[in-house]
């Protein structure tokens, strides 16, 4: 949303945040205003009352900017907060290097949205042998592929559709927004509305039944992550790790005997988008996420990938002899993981692990089934995890 962009903006001048490269001509005093600013801010850090104060402020500023409602700004600012404060103190070496980042035109030297790393290639490519027809009468393989279900719990039919909040179709937090009444423009249809709304928990439980009535011969699932609603300033551990739960429950009560192979997404990260390498504080790292998925994969997860995924959500399957299945955590490359801004060389060895997988397959003659949320390319994926991820494949 358009909130997290302008709102970092202010965090990283109140020391909370940082954005994207502002475009626009600079004159020459901004970029010495920009690093004296930035200095200031710098030495604050680790004054916990005035950083709750600056906070609150940025959330005011947000607000009285109509960048977004009061209760998005307050719920992301309050959300982002640790993070923030945390990689902020982590990467100021020199004030101009924020001012890099800040304003374009500023010559800062580091740029992480640009930022390359490689890891070498194991091995030499095999050359390539054109696939042989396949004989009629083999078995194929039916796979069922869902992806970004959003599942918003507080769904409500007959609720504002076309509200002036960021999700619509349920409760308002805004007391002027209208809600069930004949003051509602677009009510929310039962089974979801076109528009700013999410799915109704309802809806993913009526199309698993007439998947289950109607697709008997599945043999696997692939669920390729944000199980969460759109609902960012919200989220919170408890609430991400009940979505785990009950999506895997849904799955397991229509398709019992199907197994299901997961990806984690962006939205499953709280704040979202942020996933705490291992060289971070312990506080920021995501084994209360991964270990609750290793407790509701256990059918599906093999005994022996169980520490890989605590580790960094990642995991291999031997599908079927000559077919594995790996489920790439790939949110170790999102661009608006601003963990990575300190360190994304190959967080957690996260490609170093994909590799060695995808070379072991290769030796054994084994295709791959790779699944995965962030495409590797285009503005999702940092530059650095897109060309190695590139190269794998095409290696």
């Amino acid at each position: 949303m358009k909130f997290i962009g302008v709102l970092l903006i202010f965090l990283i001048f109140w020391s909370n945040s940082f954005a994207a490269p502002v475009e626009h001509k600079l004159d020459s005093t901004q970029c010495t205003t920009c690093e004296l600013v930035v200095e200031v801010a710098h030495d604050l850090l680790g004054d916990d009352t005035l950083e709750d104060c600056i906070a609150d402020f940025v959330s005011f500023v947000c607000t009285a900017l109509h960048i977004e409602d009061h209760f998005v700004c307050k719920g992301m600012v309050g959300d982002f907060k640790e993070t923030f404060l945390y990689v902020l103190d982590q990467i100021i070496v020199e004030p101009k290097e924020i001012c890099g980042i800040l304003l374009k035109g500023c010559d800062g030297g580091f740029d992480p949205y640009n930022a390359t790393w490689f890891l070498p290639m194991p091995g030499v490519k095999p050359s390539h042998k054109t696939p042989s027809p396949i004989p009629a009468g083999k078995p194929i393989l039916r796979v069922l592929h869902l992806s970004d279900l959003h599942v918003d719990n507080d769904y409500i039919i007959g609720s504002e559709a076309k509200c002036g909040e960021p999700l619509c179709c349920r409760p308002p937090k805004d007391t002027n927004e209208a809600f069930v009444s004949k003051d509602v423009s677009v009510p929310a249809g039962k089974w979801g509305t076109v528009g700013d709304c999410d799915a109704p928990y309802w809806l993913l439980e009526d199309m698993m039944k007439n998947i289950a009535a109607n697709h008997k011969d599945i043999d696997y699932i692939l669920i390729s992550g944000d199980l969460e609603s759109h609902a960012d300033w919200d989220y919170s551990k408890e609430g991400h790790m009940a979505k785990v739960q009950n999506i895997t429950d849904v799955m397991k009560k229509f398709l019992p005997g199907k197994p299901a192979y997961f990806a984690i997404g962006n939205h499953e990260g709280v704040p979202i988008d942020n996933f705490g390498p291992h060289f971070t504080p312990a506080k920021f790292h995501m084994d209360w996420l991964y270990g609750k998925m290793v407790d509701e994969w256990q059918d599906w997860v093999p005994a022996d990938q169980k520490t890989q995924v605590i580790y960094n959500g990642c995991y291999m399957k031997q599908l079927f002899p000559g077919l594995r299945l790996i489920s790439l955590n790939n949110a170790m490359g999102d661009s608006n993981n601003f963990y990575l801004f300190i360190n994304q060389t190959d967080p957690d060895g996260t490609m170093t692990w994909f590799l060695e997988q995808l070379e072991d397959a290769e030796r054994n003659g084994d295709k791959v089934h790779v699944v995965a949320h962030i495409p590797g390319g285009g503005g999702e994926a940092l530059e650095g995890w897109a060309i190695n991820y590139y190269n794998a494949v095409n290696r």
